[in-house]
């Protein structure tokens, strides 16, 4: 562990991620923690200072973070510190992230029922360090959109998320991503579940129209019948009628626009085909997908490796079977039109 380079910490009042880890690792998670500050404030204990103003400085850093990531290692997990500090992010109920180490770890039980609900990324399923910095990013993507999100909830008329291009308009806008309509995203509390701000990456911009893509997986169904094709098929059903008519108002579906024009119906809410899967993503990991704790409760199917779920397409197939995109974000093939664990990601228009 001689001469690893230690980066400094980050000192700051905006969002930050808290990284616990054990200093016996530092040859492996300092070089992380350098290439996860390319896209994030990152805070980490450095080791420097020790005694009662330091677990309190590891105390305030907990609860001020917006995502815990937790570096799980047989040194990680035998420390008393990592212990006391997953612990209390437990507790705070902190975005949670487990990265683990090396896949050879023989995870205590333990760790396995307090942690099992939570994200794990294993670093050395990845062939290089890079693709494994990417899917962080990815996950860590999920909950900087939840505060951005919340942040325009909050705000009530879209905050400093809203531009001038949104002035007049239902929704608001922050770069690549609209907010725009509610569903049910989180897991019940109380048997009872809170329509939710829905995140919507721009895949194509038009003049005067913008089309969108849900960020995460809403729900998790069959896409069909044996033999359907998805003029006829039970999510563009659900889609038309369920979604449409329970995640907008009015003033929201006076925006939307017909999605494509050889749609059945002019519908303004699809499924993206074969074709615009390909053309809209640049790489396969763009089109990786995690599904929200509301689709995972449907019974959607979670990849153990990435966290990431398959999500149908609109056409693709030979009647039995259609186009889906898998947990890596490959256009694959076909799935049977029954399966009932995968996902749906919702395609709109919307006017600009």
């Amino acid at each position: 562990m001689a001469n690893v380079e230690i980066p400094k910490a980050y000192a700051g009042s905006d969002p930050f991620i808290f990284v616990s880890y054990s200093h016996r690792d530092n040859d492996r998670v300092m070089p992380f923690i350098m290439a996860l500050q390319k896209y994030y404030n990152v805070w980490f204990d450095d080791g420097i200072h020790y005694g009662n103003e330091w677990a309190l400085d590891i105390a305030n850093h907990i609860n001020d973070c917006y995502i815990f990531l937790y570096m799980v290692s047989k040194n990680s997990l035998d420390s008393n510190n990592c212990k006391d500090e997953i612990t209390m992010a437990r507790d705070l109920d902190k975005n949670f992230i487990n990265i683990l180490l090396d896949s050879k770890v023989e995870l205590p039980r333990d760790f396995q029922l307090r942690f099992n609900r939570y994200q794990m990324c294993m670093l050395d399923s990845f062939r290089t360090h890079d693709k494994a910095i990417k899917d962080i990013v990815r996950r860590c993507n999920w909950f900087e959109m939840v505060r951005r999100r919340d942040d325009v909830e909050t705000s009530g008329d879209g905050g400093e998320a809203q531009n001038e291009t949104t002035v007049g308009l239902p929704y608001s806008r922050d770069g690549e991503f609209v907010f725009f309509g509610r569903y049910p995203q989180g897991a019940k509390v109380k048997g009872a579940q809170r329509a939710e701000t829905i995140v919507w990456r721009v895949v194509k911009e038009d003049e005067g129209a913008l089309t969108l893509c849900s960020e995460y997986l809403l729900e998790s169904m069959a896409f069909g019948s044996k033999g359907c094709s998805y003029a006829d098929s039970n999510v563009r059903q659900w889609l038309i009628k369920d979604f449409l008519n329970g995640a907008f108002n009015d003033a929201e579906k006076a925006i939307l626009l017909p999605v494509r024009e050889s749609d059945a119906g002019g519908d303004t809410v699809s499924l993206m085909s074969v074709g615009e899967a390909s053309e809209y993503f640049a790489e396969d990991k763009d089109r990786a997908k995690l599904g929200t704790d509301h689709a995972k409760a449907a019974g959607m199917y979670v990849s153990p490796t990435n966290g990431c779920s398959v999500w149908w397409l609109c056409d693709g197939g030979n009647g039995d079977t259609i186009g889906v995109v898998d947990t890596d974000g490959n256009i694959d093939g076909y799935r049977h039109v029954s399966c009932d664990v995968y996902g749906v990601a919702p395609t709109i228009m919307i006017r600009s």
